[in-house]
């Protein structure tokens, strides 16, 4: 499947076992993750954003569990955001589970900032978490609210 992820998914990455990270898939390509035991798609991406693509109904056609949680501005992402994304990334019964936004970049803030604010973890494991997860172009914005909190 990690094959797969990498041809189908732009950025993408693998920070935790059974959990990968990365851009928009293609969605031609849902029914193949599927196919290689894919069980969940997570799209942090607002609707608005989707391009003229029902994404919860092509994942769910792929036979795929799928969420949403919005972001659309990383650094005012809410705790409650935070708190669902970090259940869902920490829930055995989703993996394998793909979380995706446009480029991958959200992916990895949310991830950072889900893992100091609500798991706990010290400011720079929550950074190596969302470097490995995606983080780029939001790491300064990422690495200023890591140090609010």
């Amino acid at each position: 499947m990690k094959d797969l992820i990498i041809r189908s998914v732009p950025n993408a990455c693998t920070p935790a076992k059974d959990r990968y990270c990365g851009g928009v898939p293609e969605v031609g390509t849902l029914s193949a993750l599927a196919a290689a035991g894919l069980q969940t798609v997570i799209d942090l991406r607002p609707a608005s954003e989707w391009s003229g693509v029902d994404w919860r109904a092509a994942v769910h056609s792929a036979g795929l569990h799928f969420e949403q949680i919005a972001v659309d501005d990383i650094e005012r992402i809410a705790r409650p955001e935070l708190e669902r994304l970090w259940q869902l990334w920490t829930d055995e019964a989703l993996y394998p589970m793909l979380v995706h936004c446009a480029s991958g970049n959200r992916v990895g803030a949310a991830l950072a900032l889900a893992a100091h604010e609500v798991a706990g973890l010290d400011r720079s494991s929550a950074l190596v978490l969302g470097e490995a997860a995606g983080l780029t172009r939001s790491r300064e914005a990422v690495i200023a609210r890591l140090h609010r909190r």
